[in-house]
């Protein structure tokens, strides 16, 4: 009835041209001054028929510069359901590099290698040998984030600006396995302890039609109220795994990651796809 009840959702994974990553649009530096390119994307979007933004959190900026970065949450909100558009708020993230790679951010100007999203010319996914890190691994800092999701949640645990709480992204990647599975139904118990107006969901990312999700991703569908997941593969597989979906778990599905034009993963193919089938979509 949720589902039903609401408009399809068509959005996309939002990191502004004018910022290097994620970091990079959340911390305090040059923001005022790229608000207006910002602003410019969101009403583009707007005008193009988006109605959907999935925006993944920064835990450094929320601890080092906490009230700022509230305030240009709220702001960020503001702008996006100014255009119409509804916010998709991801917390965890599996997909990182192992330890020995691993920097922290530090504030100001980003450099810029260039290669890969983020800034980074080596990619999480370059089959680096080792498990990937994450900040939640730190003992010290692991209290501090479930304290973020639960600040964020309560503030818009009622909030119709907030569609939906994606919980953890690509739960098991970066050869983590179980590792994070903890921490995620610890976010998951967090979140819904607040009794939000919002569903919950967390993504299965390594679907193939006719096998068994791994068991990190098995947990994360079963956590969750709506099915998400990724999917950048051709129309016919596409098609087959939204049958899987439908088939075992009768509910609304929202794929969070979509468009690889290389593996036949097209806007001509796919969007028309997800339309039909009415299914959230966020490229």
């Amino acid at each position: 009835a949720w589902y039903n009840n609401r408009p399809w959702t068509v959005g996309f994974n939002y990191v502004p041209a004018c910022c290097a990553s994620i970091f990079d649009m959340w911390q305090e530096y040059r923001h005022a001054e790229r608000m207006p390119a910002i602003t410019r994307e969101i009403e583009r979007a707007h005008e193009i028929g988006y109605n959907g933004i999935r925006l993944f959190m920064s835990f450094y900026c929320w601890e080092k510069e906490h009230d700022g970065y509230m305030q240009r949450l709220e702001e960020y909100l503001t702008l996006f359901a100014k255009n119409g558009i509804r916010t998709m708020i991801v917390f965890g993230n599996d997909c990182s590099v192992p330890l020995e790679r691993y920097k922290e951010p530090t504030f100001g100007e980003q450099h810029v290698d260039m290669g890969y999203h983020g800034g980074i010319a080596v990619s999480p996914h370059a089959g680096m040998p080792g498990v990937g890190y994450t900040v939640v691994d730190d003992p010290a800092r692991y209290d501090a984030f479930n304290e973020m999701v639960r600040e964020i949640v309560s503030k818009y645990a009622k909030d119709e600006r907030v569609i939906v709480w994606d919980i953890f992204n690509e739960i098991g990647n970066s050869r983590r396995g179980m590792l994070s599975v903890p921490w995620m139904e610890r976010f998951f118990e967090i979140a819904r302890s607040h009794d939000p107006i919002q569903p919950l969901t967390a993504c299965a990312w390594t679907l193939n039609p006719g096998h068994e999700p791994s068991e990190p991703e098995r947990i994360a569908m079963e956590l969750s109220d709506v099915i998400s997941y990724h999917d950048y593969k051709d129309f016919q597989t596409s098609v087959d795994i939204i049958d899987m979906l439908q088939m075992k778990y009768d509910r609304p599905l929202i794929n969070t990651e979509w468009l690889h034009r290389m593996q036949g993963n097209k806007i001509q193919s796919h969007l028309p796809l997800f339309y039909l089938e009415k299914i959230a979509c966020f490229n």
